[in-house]
């Protein structure tokens, strides 16, 4: 009896521990994608696109990015890819529960929730182990 005991606890344990690879598909080449708008409140630099399905992007100088600014039907493929991945990630078992800001953190890979709107005034460090499969779902 203890040894099935014993399984089912290292059966669950691991479950638990398995990262799913969630695809992005057209969502992917987006830093920022944003439903009805986009807006910077400071010296931002973004490293890829930025999209919105709504038509208002602000804040753009000061904040830079090095890809495309699509807007409405431009953005709407990868709008709709993400809502996918979103779906794919809410299966997702035992997500970790932050609260507040996420300046000051490091999170390692994992499955995050907000129960609330999150925010981000600092620097936050995704720290990973390394490996291609490290993971972040947000």
């Amino acid at each position: 009896m203890r040894i099935i005991l014993f399984l089912a606890l290292t059966a669950t344990t691991s479950f638990d521990l398995v990262q799913a690879t969630i695809s992005l598909g057209a969502a992917s080449t987006y830093a920022v994608l944003g439903y009805t708008s986009i807006t910077n409140a400071g010296p931002t630099d973004i490293i890829d696109s930025i999209g919105t399905v709504g038509t208002s992007i602000t804040g753009f100088p000061p904040g830079i990015y090095s890809g495309s600014e699509d807007r409405a039907s431009q953005a709407l493929p990868a709008f709709e890819a993400a809502s996918v991945a979103y779906l794919a990630i809410s299966t997702l078992p035992s997500a970790t529960i932050l609260t507040g800001n996420l300046g000051g953190r490091v999170l390692r890979p994992g499955t995050y929730k907000f129960v609330s709107s999150a925010q981000l005034s600092g620097i936050l460090i995704l720290a990973g182990t390394g490996s291609c499969e490290d993971a972040w779902y947000f």
